[in-house]
């Protein structure tokens, strides 16, 4: 499965015009996309690919509503286009997170993967700014559509 990954990544960095982009002998790769980190890391035994970003901190004024907005997002995956929304206990870090099959991921399907995690994090970004809440479609079945990856940031 790594190497499947590792090849599927290679395959993306090379689209981007960045020869070379792999995986550390820790199984890790970070990526900045505008003003989202997303961080690629192989898993346990199971080596599945999980993407993750922080989206925020939650706020000293927190309240039930704004703890019901994420669980709400989170519900059956409607706003977070597949991906799962959590705080972290200690740090009261807002992270996302999406685990991918990296022994079965194709190119085409790592890039609308990480597509829609990307733009599902800009969402959430937006909400937790005082925005609206985010409408997704589930990442398996979201639209490719073009994206500037000129931004992309190793």
């Amino acid at each position: 499965m790594q190497e499947n990954f590792s090849r599927v990544l290679n395959e993306f960095g090379d689209s981007l015009g960045l020869p070379g982009l792999v995986l550390d002998e820790g199984g890790y790769c970070g990526l900045r996309f505008d003003d989202i980190p997303v961080h690629l890391e192989l898993l346990g035994e199971r080596q599945q690919v999980l993407l993750h970003t922080c989206l925020g901190s939650v706020p000293a004024q927190a309240d039930k509503a704004f703890h019901a907005r994420l669980l709400h997002g989170n519900h059956f995956f409607a706003g977070t286009a597949g991906a799962t929304i959590g705080v972290h206990p200690e740090r009261g870090s807002i992270d996302m997170a999406l685990g991918l099959e990296g022994e079965r991921l194709t190119l085409e399907g790592f890039e609308r993967a990480l597509k829609a995690f990307v733009d599902m994090a800009e969402a959430w970004q937006r909400e937790l700014a005082g925005g609206h809440q985010p409408e997704a479609e589930d990442a398996t079945s979201a639209q490719v559509l073009p994206r500037d990856w000129s931004s992309l940031r190793a």
